[in-house]
């Protein structure tokens, strides 16, 4: 939590720990209360999005925008903001060749290959190969997740949603392709971070049951055939 202090000397101080842990204070000799507490809050509300791995508001990120430099300055000294400049040269790419990049330079097997193209053509249909890689948000990865779910299967001749396990599987490849733009300092963070990609398998039980069930009718004229034969079923009568 960060908190506004005012000192004797009328220097208004804004405290805070950023999101490494780290105590840092901003002072402001001719701010007043009420900008001193706008400063708070947003300082509070990146520090949160920071430690959760989540991109700013975009009206907090148009605050940022607008800081003047030397105040802007001393953010990015205190790890709350990206340094101005080093934006403004970071290289562009988008989703197209930045994926088909990607697959190029893995040395991985075949299979892998055509999982690796099959995601990235399902996130070029959706986005498009000429999207920005650092415009995708985490409510375009969400919005993403929801299409795959209901309109991802193309291939038939009413559309679709594929399976979920399917989804959490071209989830995870979006995961990699975005991770590698991190890594490479071509974006601040990965949009999918927040996305389910963990594959789930049946449970044992369930197998074991869907078996039995397959079994049941064999399993039921045995039971009568063994009763007959032991004599556990009487005969039936001359009415019958």
């Amino acid at each position: 939590m960060a908190q506004v202090v005012s000192t004797d000397s009328e220097t208004i101080e804004v405290r805070f720990m950023n999101a490494k842990g780290e105590n840092c204070c901003l002072c402001f000799d001719n701010a007043s209360q009420r900008d001193a507490k706008t400063i708070q809050e947003k300082i509070e509300h990146i520090v949160n999005r920071q430690i959760n791995n989540i991109e700013v508001d975009s009206n907090v990120a148009q605050w940022l925008a607008e800081l003047p430099d030397t105040l802007h300055a001393e953010f990015v000294q205190h790890g709350l903001t990206a340094d101005r400049e080093a934006e403004e040269s970071r290289e562009t790419w988008t989703l197209g060749p930045w994926t088909e990049k990607y697959i190029s330079e893995r040395r991985v097997t075949d299979s892998t290959k055509r999982q690796l193209r099959s995601a990235a053509r399902t996130l070029c249909e959706f986005f498009g190969s000429d999207r920005e890689l650092n415009s995708v948000t985490i409510s375009d990865a969400a919005n993403y997740r929801i299409w795959m779910e209901t309109e991802g299967n193309q291939q038939s001749q009413h559309t679709r949603g594929l399976a979920k396990n399917t989804v959490r599987k071209k989830i995870s490849r979006a995961k990699q392709f975005f991770n590698s733009a991190v890594k490479q300092d071509l974006i601040t963070s990965n949009p999918f971070c927040n996305e389910i990609s963990t594959v789930t398998k049946p449970e044992r039980n369930n197998k074991i049951l869907c078996h039995l069930l397959k079994l049941a009718p064999y399993l039921l004229i045995g039971a009568l055939i063994a009763a007959k034969y032991f004599g556990l079923i009487p005969p039936l009568g001359d009415e019958f």
